[in-house]
């Protein structure tokens, strides 16, 4: 019936927002913030470089970067093992393992 299409998000700095309703020509518009000047439009992955090219040449447009939401891995099933008393960070698949001591003392070291 519907297939669904693989979209992901640009995240477009503007100089100014009153022409925002040009990016609805590239994609679905999500977001945008007046008060910090930016906006968050969806786009079809296999366009994506050309909508980004086409978006960074609007007058209006500061800079536009890619969301590195797909790098994320978001599986948090493991971070914490109560057994052994160790947290696993894992982000964008690496996997370091330290004590929650350590990172107790790593936070009081840099709130003081």
């Amino acid at each position: 019936m519907f297939e669904t299409v693989d979209r992901q998000a640009l995240i477009v700095n503007l100089y100014s927002t009153k022409n925002t309703r040009q990016l609805q020509h590239f994609g679905h518009v999500h977001y945008v913030s007046r008060r910090l000047k930016y906006a968050i439009v969806y786009v079809n992955s296999a366009t994506i470089e050309e909508a980004k090219t086409q978006i960074s040449h609007l007058d209006f447009v500061k800079s536009v970067s890619i969301s590195p939401k797909k790098e994320i891995n978001f599986n948090f099933e493991e971070s914490l093992d109560p057994d052994d008393n160790t947290f696993v960070t894992s982000l964008t698949g690496s996997h370091q393992e330290r004590s929650l001591d350590d990172i107790v003392a790593s936070f009081k070291t840099k709130n003081r």
